[in-house]
């Protein structure tokens, strides 16, 4: 078979928006599809997987959206089933966020009455998601967009479950008990024994006290520390090394600098006063 740009366009679209494509269906007639259009007059779609007849009703559905899309994708992941299982009956839209809301259409066929401006609508029967989008550079954003904003609402929706001290306290003796099936672990045993098997050891109360009197005690009690040495001739002389810091000697040169600096001030403001009240006089 001989492929053109619009199948690596196909195969490029249906492997970025298709991650999911491992979930299936019990239903052999539902899977997901990437419809290109290839032709504007009249409108004409190539759509991936090839020859697939599941895909007709699909591609005739977006063939009666108005404005005709330039692409629209199929997706049946397993957050859109998740989400659609969590929708009541006769429920027309699912708040993904605050900002974001998706159609929701009972079949197929009533994807062409559908409000194009969303770009997205939920199909009740098939629980897929279809997306479409007159750019063909959007479409994997906002694929990608919608499956971020599905995980989310997932996430923030999910029920809460409360972990109890019981659940943890039973859970090692429900591994001791199933030791030779691992299969037979349950996720609240298994978190236990990773968190009864990770706790660190009590720290030695040596570390509690202060670093700097903990060094300075083992210092003093090994004695103090000497350091050999050769002489000229080759002697070798222990010596002790003082590990005391040198004293600081007292210089009292800010005095005297501090006074020498009062005096000169003193000449030059007096010789200063003397040239003004010369200079009255002879005026």
């Amino acid at each position: 078979m001989d492929y053109d740009r619009w199948d690596a366009l196909l195969h490029h679209i249906f492997k970025q928006t298709q991650g999911d494509a491992w979930f299936r269906p019990q239903e052999d007639n539902l899977t997901s599809g990437v419809a290109i259009r290839v032709s504007d007059s009249p409108p004409e779609f190539r759509v991936f997987p090839y020859e697939n007849l599941s895909l007709e009703p699909f591609e005739a559905a977006v063939k009666g959206l108005n404005p005709v899309p330039a692409v629209a994708v199929k997706i049946r992941s397993a957050a859109v089933h998740a989400a659609l299982a969590d929708l009541r009956d006769g429920e027309d839209s699912l708040y993904v966020d605050v900002n974001t809301r998706i159609q929701v259409l009972d079949t197929m066929l009533s994807l062409p009455h559908a409000d194009t401006e969303q770009c997205a609508a939920f199909i009740r029967d098939e629980r897929v998601l279809i997306v479409w989008s007159a750019s063909i550079d959007a479409i994997i954003p906002i694929c990608q967009d919608f499956d971020d904003r599905l995980i989310k609402h997932l996430w923030r929706s999910r029920p809460a479950v409360a972990a109890t001290s019981s659940s943890f306290s039973s859970a090692p003796n429900s591994i001791v008990g199933h030791a030779g099936d691992a299969g037979s672990l349950s996720g609240h045993s298994l978190v236990s024994s990773v968190r009864r098997h990770s706790q660190l050891p009590s720290a030695p109360a040596a570390s509690t006290s202060d670093p700097e009197k903990a060094l300075t005690d083992s210092v003093t009690s090994s004695g103090p520390r000497t350091k050999t040495k050769r002489t000229w001739w080759g002697k070798k002389v222990t010596v002790i090394i003082d590990d005391t810091p040198p004293k600081r000697k007292t210089a009292l040169y800010a005095p005297v600098y501090n006074g020498l600096a009062a005096a000169m001030a003193a000449v030059f403001m007096g010789n200063g006063v003397k040239i003004l009240l010369w200079e009255w006089y002879l005026d």
